[in-house]
């Protein structure tokens, strides 16, 4: 009854939803959700691996400003965000990809610029990664988590210089050697770089190359726009 429900929807300031609705919500109803600042859109467990797209609903909803958003299954096909995607006053983002490059990996103008805060997903994580090429033009990111998503740094991370704290790894091993070279030029307050941790068939953990760590370590440091910025270092 709208009688009823459209006074309770004004107050909602949090939203979880099934993906298996956004096919059906109105564009509409959005409007009626004047308080929403938060949506989740997740999957039941053990339903099928479809992709499904976001409800444009998202659009009329005028104080959004958290999004979780895992968009597709380890089957699906690769796809992009909807072309008003970047439109959305959007200040954190939780998303992630599943078994392939995905195209929206590749499009710097396809995240909404008002963006502040990223944390990006994948599985599985033996494959080559993303290039994360879609936070290149985003003015006022100020922190990334890449968990598994990505094998190292991108060459270019540097330019993103609103950049304030960066957690990179996750199942993958970050290897502080091969990163060093980006993260000194970057005017990091928190860098994170974890190593793998976890027990596949009872063999020991990988852990985290050595050689040349310290000497990487040093180099990240010292005399370094890094080195003068950085608070924490895990």
């Amino acid at each position: 009854s709208k009688a009823w429900s459209y006074p309770l929807y004004g107050g909602i300031r949090q939203l979880s939803l099934d993906c298996a609705w956004c096919p059906h919500i109105p564009p509409e109803i959005g409007g009626c959700f004047v308080s929403v600042e938060c949506v989740e859109i997740s999957r039941e467990y053990g339903s099928p691996d479809v992709p499904y797209d976001l409800p444009a609903a998202l659009r009329h909803m005028p104080k959004l400003r958290s999004l979780r958003f895992y968009p597709y299954g380890r089957d699906g096909p690769a796809q992009q965000f909807p072309t008003w995607f970047a439109e959305l006053p959007l200040l954190e983002l939780y998303t992630g990809a599943s078994g392939g490059q995905v195209a929206w990996d590749l499009d710097d103008a396809c995240l909404p610029r008002s963006l502040e805060f990223i944390d990006v997903d994948s599985w599985p994580v033996d494959w080559q990664g993303l290039s994360l090429t879609c936070i290149r033009r985003l003015p006022r990111l100020r922190e990334l988590r890449t968990n598994d998503a990505v094998q190292t740094c991108p060459a270019w991370l540097h330019e993103v210089t609103s950049l304030r704290r960066l957690h990179m790894g996750g199942e993958e091993n970050i290897d502080l050697v091969e990163c060093v070279d980006v993260l000194r030029r970057m005017s990091l307050e928190s860098l994170q770089l974890d190593s793998n941790l976890y027990l596949w068939n009872d063999a020991p953990p990988a852990g985290v190359p050595t050689e040349g760590y310290m000497d990487a370590l040093e180099r990240l440091v010292v005399g370094t726009p890094c080195g003068a910025s950085l608070r924490e270092l895990n």
